[in-house]
């Protein structure tokens, strides 16, 4: 169930008048079962234990062109992260040198450590 597992106790069910609508008894497909990816950590994803960026398969094997799992909604935060570029990198402020003589603040990314 996207990468969560199986929640116990939670879900719908169709009762007896509309069996005939439920996919898995008209189908017989109860018994199917999806492998979980090895790579794919869209289940640490949804919990918000990860970032979409920290996944080995982002933005490479794993894209909108070529989803794995959670890429394959749009609206989704590997969706998101990959369209935004929203990686951990860009969210991490920058730190600039200021000497102890200096009267004013150059936010520039050249040091000048000789003063």
């Amino acid at each position: 169930m996207r990468g969560i597992g199986e929640i116990p106790k939670s879900g719908w069910a169709l009762n007896d008048n509309y069996r005939f609508f439920d996919a898995e008894e008209r189908f017989g497909v109860a018994h199917v079962t999806a492998e979980e990816s090895t790579e794919c950590i869209s289940g640490q994803i949804l919990l918000g234990i990860k970032k979409p960026a920290q996944c080995p398969a982002f933005g490479t094997r794993c894209n909108p062109n070529t989803p794995r799992r959670a890429m394959v909604s749009t609206e989704g935060a590997c969706s998101a992260y990959y369209r935004y570029r929203r990686a951990e990198t860009v969210l991490q402020p920058k730190l600039y040198y200021l000497p102890p003589n200096a009267n004013s603040i150059s936010l520039t990314n050249e040091v000048d450590r000789e003063g």
